[in-house]
């Protein structure tokens, strides 16, 4: 029997061996700047670099070939190297790496990779295959009209126009949104800036009065950046970006996009579970190392049904169905349905339903006796319930200070919810949804959010929860910068005034921000 010292060596050393990467690439050296990224991530990058036979450098030096960073500004990466002789050297994304590493190989630095000097829009940002084909249609390329301005403006904001949910240019929105849930999916400190300008971007196209048909008919637009108008000019003279199709078309990309549909699973648990390994809900199903919480449990055993789109007749009829339920707690208690749905879709991910008592307080604990009312009638199959029983009002008034603005210093454009609310997955009959008979299930899961408000705070309430997310933004930014109103889903606080600013109806918030009164279904930003 061999000794222990023996047993020691032997397992360290085959260890060593099935750690040995079966290639190492020699042409090229990485340097991972760990500004800007968790030593966790960069750490956890580094030995998979190794174990890939990508060469790491613990520091910058002439021999490295490949700078890898989550930072955006070729100044700051100079400045961090202390060093302007870069020129000959690539500098990537994080993404890059990742990619390489699923590729087997160094994936070949192409602009969705490479970090570019920031500069306006010129005929050397497109490919020849760009330039050629828009000589063809005798248009050009160029920074602007002829006068230096856009051909087409927008309003600062997007509360101060009407998008609506039919607009010109939904191919060039579909890939800017892609390029949004990517940013978010990629993570990292910058991943939220990339991928609000992406989303200002597609929202911007959606809120324009004709379908574009060149680059220079937007190209001033303040909306737009160099990245968005490149795609964009991409798509319109090819009719395809490269950028967007090696994206969609990623191993990565469809694995986290995958995970990130499963209700309670966000960008940053969808990269996780991929860094792991993981690539389907087979491998997370099978998975030793993943525990998953009860809300994720539950949206991977419904994914199916949760995928389903909600129809506005479904969610119509699963609201007179919990208005059934309130009229026998708390005769007088009023309902409707918000989200999407108000907006005018035809169909949806969920059903958001919106109560209040017309009698101030009278609304407190109504939630509770409502929910176990369903549970109790099998309705309920997840559940969390959120704020229950909370002061809203005291809620709201403590996180006001004498200038209006929050004690936890939340941003101008952050919303500040604390209505009582219950998120779940219900369990309706199929005959309710007018659904297909399945004599194996005869049940079919849908997501649901409750959100019972005071009166007095209904119509904030009201304009917060029939969105959409990026209006809303866009309305507090407004409120904040353009006014000095602190604007959240509970009040109104002008802060030139000292008063908060009540209001019985949508149109009076309106009137309050002096903004022109827009029915829900122009407030598809």
């Amino acid at each position: 029997m061999a000794s222990p010292a023996k047993k020691r060596k032997l397992k360290s050393n085959l260890q060593k061996h099935i750690s040995q990467p079966t290639q190492i690439f020699h042409d090229i050296c990485v340097y991972i700047v760990p500004i800007k990224l968790p030593n966790q991530r960069v750490q956890f990058l580094k030995q998979l670099a190794a174990k890939k036979g990508f060469p790491i450098a613990e520091s910058y030096s002439p021999k490295v070939t490949h700078i890898v960073t989550a930072v955006t500004s070729i100044d700051r990466i100079k400045a961090h190297l202390d060093s302007e002789n870069i020129n000959k050297v690539e500098v990537v994304s994080v993404e890059w790496l990742t990619t390489s590493f699923t590729d087997g190989q160094p994936t070949r630095v192409t602009d969705r990779f490479r970090l570019v000097p920031k500069k306006s829009l010129s005929l050397e940002r497109f490919s020849a295959f760009d330039r050629q084909a828009s000589l063809e249609n005798n248009t050009q390329l160029s920074d602007g009209s002829a006068d230096g301005e856009s051909s087409l403006q927008l309003t600062k904001y997007e509360c101060q126009r009407v998008t609506t949910l039919d607009h010109y240019n939904r191919k060039l929105v579909e890939a800017l949104e892609l390029l949004e849930s990517h940013a978010l999916l990629i993570g990292g400190e910058q991943s939220q800036g990339r991928a609000l300008a992406f989303k200002r971007s597609s929202t911007a196209m959606k809120g324009l009065p004709k379908e574009i048909e060149n680059v220079d008919e937007i190209s001033s637009l303040r909306h737009l950046g160099n990245h968005s108008l490149r795609i964009i000019g991409e798509i319109l003279t090819k009719g395809y970006s490269d950028e967007v199709e090696q994206i969609r078309n990623s191993e990565f990309y469809k694995a986290t996009k995958l995970f990130n549909n499963i209700f309670g699973v966000g960008p940053t648990t969808a990269r996780y579970w991929y860094d792991k390994g993981l690539r389907t809900f087979d491998d997370l199903r099978n998975s030793e190392i993943i525990k998953l919480t009860d809300r994720q449990q539950s949206g991977l055993d419904n994914y199916d049904e949760l995928c389903e789109p909600v129809t506005l007749e479904q969610a119509q009829r699963i609201r007179d169905m919990v208005q059934n339920e309130i009229d026998i707690i708390l005769p007088g208690t009023k309902s409707m349905l918000v989200g999407g749905h108000r907006r005018g879709k035809k169909a949806g991910h969920d059903t958001d339903i919106l109560i209040w008592h017309p009698e101030e307080g009278k609304e407190r604990g109504l939630l509770t006796k409502l929910v176990d009312r369903l549970e109790l009638k099998g309705y309920i199959k997840y559940k969390e319930m959120i704020n229950i029983d909370a002061n809203t009002d005291e809620a709201f008034l403590r996180r006001t200070n004498s200038r209006g603005l929050s004690d936890i210093k939340e941003k101008p454009g952050k919303a500040m919810d604390h209505l009582e609310r219950c998120f779940g997955i219900f369990s309706f009959p199929r005959t309710l949804l007018q659904l297909l008979q399945n004599d194996d299930n005869p049940s079919a899961a849908r997501r649901v959010d409750l959100i019972v408000t005071p009166a007095s705070q209904w119509a904030y309430a009201l304009v917060g929860w029939t969105g959409n997310k990026q209006y809303n933004r866009s309305l507090r930014l407004y409120a904040w910068k353009e006014l000095q109103i602190n604007l959240s889903s509970h009040a109104a606080f002008d802060c030139r005034e000292q008063k908060l600013l009540p209001a019985s109806t949508e149109q009076d918030i309106f009137n309050y921000l002096k903004l022109t009164y827009r029915e829900p279904w122009e407030r598809n930003c």
